[in-house]
């Protein structure tokens, strides 16, 4: 089994997790599922790949290729894009737009990604 691993490199993917995540999506997973705090698998993945040195954000292109929504909005109303400005990742907020996420899109508390970004530096 593939697993997201965090510690002292982190965050990092297998790169068998390309495979893996390919063919869950080519047997029509639901990739815009939430868990118990809204979060879908592309927030999550944003998340744990954002910033990393590893070739993962082709795993963000193959969700959003297999329909996960670029503009979902968790329990707090943050958005992929939301999460990838505070992780301070130019590339993954271009990945995301490139996709469609809108930066007009504030949180529930009225906060966009841009000021997320500017706090974060």
């Amino acid at each position: 089994m593939t697993t997201i691993v965090a510690g002292e490199d982190a965050p990092r993917i297998k790169v068998s997790s390309y495979f893996l995540l390919f063919n869950i999506a080519m047997i029509g997973a639901d990739v815009k599922r939430r868990n118990a705090h809204g979060d879908t698998c592309l927030h999550l993945v944003v998340f744990a790949t954002s910033g990393s040195r590893h070739p993962t954000k082709r795993l963000v292109e193959i969700l959003l290729k297999s329909g996960a929504d670029a503009n979902g909005q968790n329990t707090k109303g943050d958005t992929p894009l939301h999460i990838a400005a505070m992780t301070n990742d130019p590339d993954m907020i271009q990945l995301l737009l490139l996709y469609g996420a809108n930066p007009s899109i504030s949180t529930f508390d009225g906060i966009l990604p841009i000021h997320i970004a500017a706090n974060a530096g």
